[in-house]
């Protein structure tokens, strides 16, 4: 894991894609610069097409449950490089 800035919130989320069976699963960290976690949160998937859309949801949930808690801006880490450019688009 790189360290985020010092005060930068840094979310690390992830999905999980089982092709034969369109099912998966989500999850995500979020720590504060010094590497402690804070929150954290991961979930089952019923139905996903890809691996993208299961990456997406992760993101989804992740950003619902930082600004349940009053946290607005955060730094994401994802391996999808196609939600990284949906996301600054």
């Amino acid at each position: 894991m790189v360290a985020s800035r010092a005060g930068q919130l840094k979310l690390n989320i992830d999905g999980a894609f089982q092709e034969t069976q369109k099912t998966g699963g989500w999850g995500f960290i979020l720590r504060n610069s010094e590497g402690q976690g804070l929150l954290a949160g991961a979930g089952r998937l019923a139905f996903v097409h890809d691996a993208d859309s299961a990456e997406a949801r992760a993101c989804q949930a992740a950003l619902l449950a930082a600004s349940v808690q009053g946290i607005t801006e955060v730094e994401i880490e994802t391996d999808s490089l196609i939600l990284v450019s949906a996301l600054k688009s």
